[in-house]
């Protein structure tokens, strides 16, 4: 969901030139909507059309089911900062 937009916009800030001449201007603070919050702020259409089995309808069900896909996001975020730079 963010891992890829936020190197993005870490890179793009590390190669610009007006901001490399204050490094403070480099941190890139990166923001993660909680599963509540996109869950309220989604609609559903009732079951899912996309092969999955489940219901979506309720606000509960679809708080569930973004908070373990943010878990998702989070651990393959971590797995990324750790391994080795490949340039």
């Amino acid at each position: 969901m963010v891992v890829d937009e936020y190197s993005f916009a870490r890179n793009a800030l590390a190669i610009c030139e007006r901001l490399r001449a204050k490094p403070e201007n480099l941190a890139v603070k990166p923001v993660l909507t909680g599963p509540y919050t996109l869950a309220k702020l989604s609609t559903s259409e009732g079951t899912s059309t996309n092969g999955a089995n489940a219901d979506r309808s309720s606000l509960e069900a679809r708080t569930h089911a973004y908070a373990e896909i943010i878990a998702q996001e989070m651990t393959r975020s971590r797995a990324i900062r750790r391994a080795p730079d490949s340039n």
